[in-house]
């Protein structure tokens, strides 16, 4: 559990809140599962859908969650494997239960509310485009199911099935334009989180991680980074040149942290790298991997270094107090004469 609750740390939130969702959906699954075979696995009329479906999806949801709990960054994944397994039952169910019983009885079976739920998932699973194209497949094969299951249907059970694949076309329609909404929302979000020259977090959207990460009582460093001399490329070789500069700090940030670790720019030339679950000794062998990167990206033969400070948060501190200490090993490394990696210990240097 304790390794699970490590590596849940080096998500960001929303990720964080997936993982709990899909595996809380996961295991609720396996017990629902296991719980309606149960009670049905000595009726004289058992369906082979649920008589073999059942105990399958328990197994396949069972085998998912352990999977996601071993490895949370697999979310997606579990998403996916889960909704599919439940998108085919339902229209297995569908085609072998509620068809037949509307051809036996004239009625439809209890598990057709179950059939809207699909679509409702897929937007939920999918992005907005795929949902909707899976949607419309996913009703087309159970139109098609229909009529090849009805060939001889009355009156009485053709307006039934019109119906009901009508209320699910309209259904289907509301969903789609609550998840285009939706992905205009996260849109306009995701620009407001983001800077714009450089492509990465911004600094209202690091802040909210900060502010999240110390509230959750996780341990974290901070790398302070500031190109040196950045004043002198800008006045020597142009701002066009400089926003180049910026955007390659961007790019070694994001290509040399690790999958969780967060960087944003703080301001102007200076950026900053939350690391979570890291010692300060870890992260000051981050900022010399960054510091090298720096040195050796190749930008027209203009040769560029940063300075970069780094504080690792103690028990007793605030936010405030973490970054002050990060703040004064930048100055620290500004003063060391550049181009190197400072830290700063409850106010002593290293």
């Amino acid at each position: 559990m304790k390794a699970f609750l490590t590596k849940l740390g080096t998500l960001d939130p929303v990720t964080r809140t997936r993982v709990w969702v899909t595996l809380s959906a996961l295991l609720l699954g396996v017990f629902a599962a296991t719980g309606s075979w149960w009670l049905i696995r000595s009726a004289p009329l058992i369906l082979p859908t649920d008589q073999y479906g059942l105990p399958m999806i328990a197994i396949v949801f069972s085998i998912t969650a352990l999977c996601l709990f071993l490895r949370p960054s697999w979310v997606e994944i579990a998403q996916l494997l889960g909704f599919s397994v439940c998108a085919l039952f339902v229209l297995l169910d569908f085609q072998s239960s509620s068809l037949q019983s509307l051809k036996d009885n004239n009625t439809m079976a209890a598990g057709m509310p179950w059939f809207p739920v699909v679509s409702v998932l897929a937007f939920l699973v999918l992005l907005p485009q795929q949902a909707l194209w899976f949607s419309i497949f996913f009703n087309l094969i159970a139109i098609g199911l229909s009529v090849l299951t009805l060939t001889n249907a009355t009156d009485s059970q053709v307006n039934i099935l019109i119906q009901f694949h009508v209320a699910n076309m309209v259904l289907m329609g509301f969903i789609a334009i609550f998840g285009r909404m939706r992905a205009q929302y996260n849109t306009v979000q995701l620009q407001a989180n983001t800077d714009v020259l450089t492509g990465i977090q911004n600094r209202r959207s690091m802040q909210q991680h900060l502010e999240q990460t110390h509230a959750d009582q996780l341990p974290y460093a901070l790398i302070v980074l500031d190109v040196d001399r950045f004043k002198n490329i800008n006045d020597h070789y142009g701002h066009a040149f400089g926003d180049i500069v910026l955007r390659e700090m961007a790019f070694v940030l994001e290509n040399h942290t690790r999958q969780g670790d967060q960087a944003a720019r703080w301001g102007g030339e200076e950026f900053l790298v939350l690391v979570k679950n890291q010692s300060l000794e870890q992260t000051c062998v981050l900022a010399e991997r960054l510091r090298k990167a720096i040195v050796e990206a190749n930008l027209g033969g203009v040769r560029i270094t940063a300075s970069l400070g780094v504080a690792a948060r103690q028990e007793t501190e605030n936010l405030d107090e973490v970054m002050a200490r990060a703040d004064a090993a930048l100055y620290q490394a500004k003063a060391n004469g550049r181009d190197r990696v400072s830290s700063m210990v409850m106010g002593y240097g290293l």
